[in-house]
């Protein structure tokens, strides 16, 4: 079962609406003041915002460190599937009614095995969701795919219902840059990471790179076939699944041996070269300075099935000599004569690819779908420049606006009863006893600040008022 079909890219006008009393949350994009551009959760938010995943806790804050809830995370995944309507109306939860912004999400999780609940009869929508249950609700979202052993889901962490999801969720790459603890909440941050990661996962599948959507390079652009080809796709589409640094990753192989891994999958014993490729432009690819690429290598493991890339184990950077050797032997497997030979430096190789940086390029820029493609991206950044600047001025625009509406010689105003009110993250370390957020409904008012507080901690909904006092809905934190 696929989570997510394709959505088309969203190019969005920056403009606020500004009226009356109450400042308008505007349907544009927003500028979170806490998340930095250098985060490498950043362009997950930007992805998650785009397709309607989460608009954050306000126009101006995501609050990336805070936990999510268990209905949160069902409803960022529902959302992230395009909000499929549950196609059961029975609702065995009791603590889950109709009127919950999480309903559907929560119907659909159920009826599609994603979770259970926490009993016959309880989904418990305010728990705060742990890694454990995050990466567990994905990867059955995702079908609940086989993955090879993981040193960290297998060793390294304690065995628990777990386990199979971190063995997946490890070999897609997903903890490479976040805490592993299974038992620890998961922040927001770290879930629109693992959505992000996992669905652009899906473009490489479909042959675009995840980073900049150059072409994926195939094993025919380095005139491969047969077994050859078939190794080089997989494991190019796996790697290109990633988010690199660069504009373009292409890998390098050297095929030293390999054996049955069982199960119908093969392991190949490799020379894997990653080279990453900065400030790429291709019509000059044949002369890109050396200054402008990035290179990595390991002996890797590299294990297929079925033409898919299961598995790369590689040598670590640092590892000491002793430890580097038992590493190549473990790679190895039952090849334990090329293991010596590896370890002695005398292992022989068979070259499939080109092993230089200039010489890779030039293969890849010369296909006809990476010229067509340079055709397409040179009018793309040409618009792209001048949009962009737009977006940048208009964002900062936005929040200037916010600012001299909402503020009073740099404060939040009062309303009759002597409280402030305004919207969250327009000075830094104050924040206003009535907070400005837009109500299920659709109504824009105010919630108290201890209610929001409270939404944010355990879930649910809060109410929504006017300046006045009266309840004009209720609020559930996105």
């Amino acid at each position: 079962m696929t989570l997510v079909k394709k959505a088309a890219a969203l190019l969005m006008a920056a403009v606020m609406s500004l009226a009356f009393a109450i400042p308008a949350l505007a349907d544009t994009k927003p500028s979170f003041q806490d998340v930095p551009q250098d985060a490498y959760y950043y362009p997950a938010v930007e992805w998650a915002w785009l397709r309607d995943i989460t608009k954050g806790t306000s126009s101006a804050t995501f609050e990336p460190e805070s936990a999510c809830t268990r209905g949160q995370v069902a409803t960022f995944l529902w959302r992230a599937a395009d909000k499929p309507e549950p196609k059961t109306t029975k609702n065995p939860f009791t603590d889950v009614k109709s009127t919950s912004p999480f309903y559907k999400a929560i119907l659909w999780a159920y009826e599609n095995e994603i979770t259970s609940g926490t009993s016959k009869t309880t989904f418990s929508p305010g728990n705060a969701c742990t890694r454990a249950h995050v990466l567990t609700f994905l990867w059955r979202s995702q079908g609940k795919p086989d993955a090879p052993y993981s040193e960290l889901a297998d060793y390294r962490l304690p065995q628990g219902y777990w386990t199979a999801a971190f063995r997946w969720g490890d070999n897609q790459g997903l903890l490479s840059v976040t805490d592993v603890s299974p038992e620890n909440s998961c922040p927001r941050s770290d879930i629109v990471y693992y959505l992000y990661k996992t669905m652009t996962r899906e473009d490489a599948e479909n042959g675009t790179n995840a980073a900049t959507g150059f072409p994926v390079p195939t094993g025919e652009t380095f005139g491969l076939k047969g077994e050859d080809a078939a190794l080089y796709n997989a494991v190019a589409k796996r790697l290109c699944a990633d988010v690199i640094d660069g504009d373009l990753l292409l890998p390098s192989l050297e095929v030293y041996g390999y054996y049955d891994a069982g199960n119908g999958a093969k392991s190949y014993v490799c020379d894997l070269l990653r080279f990453y490729y900065y400030g790429l432009d291709i019509k000059n690819a044949d002369n890109l300075p050396e200054s402008q690429v990035g290179a990595s290598g390991s002996i890797a493991r590299i294990t297929v099935k079925d033409g898919v890339c299961t598995e790369i184990a590689e040598t670590e950077d640092g590892a000491t000599a002793s430890g580097r050797a038992e590493r190549i032997r473990e790679l190895c497997g039952p090849l334990s004569d090329l293991a010596k030979s590896l370890n002695n430096e005398t292992a022989k190789s068979r070259k499939i690819t080109p092993d230089t940086y200039q010489a890779l390029l030039s293969a890849y820029a010369n296909t006809q779908a990476v010229r067509n493609f340079a055709v397409e991206l040179e009018k793309i950044r040409v618009a792209g420049d001048a949009n962009q600047e737009t977006i940048q001025s208009d964002g900062r625009a936005n929040m200037e606006a916010i600012r001299e509406r909402s503020l009073v010689n740099g404060k939040y105003p009062t309303n009759a009863a002597g409280k402030t009110y305004g919207p969250i993250g327009l000075i830094d370390g104050v924040k206003p006893d009535l907070i400005a957020v837009r109500a299920t409904n659709g109504k824009s008012g105010y919630v108290l600040s201890e209610d929001r507080d409270k939404c944010m901690n355990s879930g649910g909904t809060c109410t929504v008022y006017d300046l006045e006092g009266n309840i004009i809905g209720e609020f559930a934190i996105e």
